[in-house]
């Protein structure tokens, strides 16, 4: 994960407004250009830890998006068509597995 993709994932709004920019150097590194708010700055590692935190999470948005919605389990449960259903969520969890 990006520091730019930590950043917004910890300071959304101050990302968004403009108080925190990540910019690229020469070498194509990301590094903090402006830091425009009153709490200090992140250490790396708690740099690290949120982008450990916000890659954890992703795959259950993923999950969430591309799994049967509530109607499409009611109308398995109700048509007795539950193996389908089981097949389905299989196939989302194996798409985007479970970050250890």
């Amino acid at each position: 994960m990006s520091l730019a993709t930590a950043l917004l994932y910890k300071y959304r709004d101050d990302c968004v407004s403009g108080k925190i920019k990540v910019e690229l150097d020469s070498s194509g590194s990301q590094f903090i250009a402006v830091w425009d708010v009153t709490y200090s700055q992140p250490t790396d590692n708690e740099i690290t830890e949120w982008a450990a935190a916000h890659e954890s999470m992703r795959y259950k948005k993923l999950r969430r998006a591309e799994y049967p919605s509530i109607e499409d389990c009611i109308h398995a449960i109700l048509d007795d068509d539950l193996e389908a259903l089981q097949a389905k969520r299989q196939t989302v969890k194996k798409k985007y597995p479970k970050v250890s």
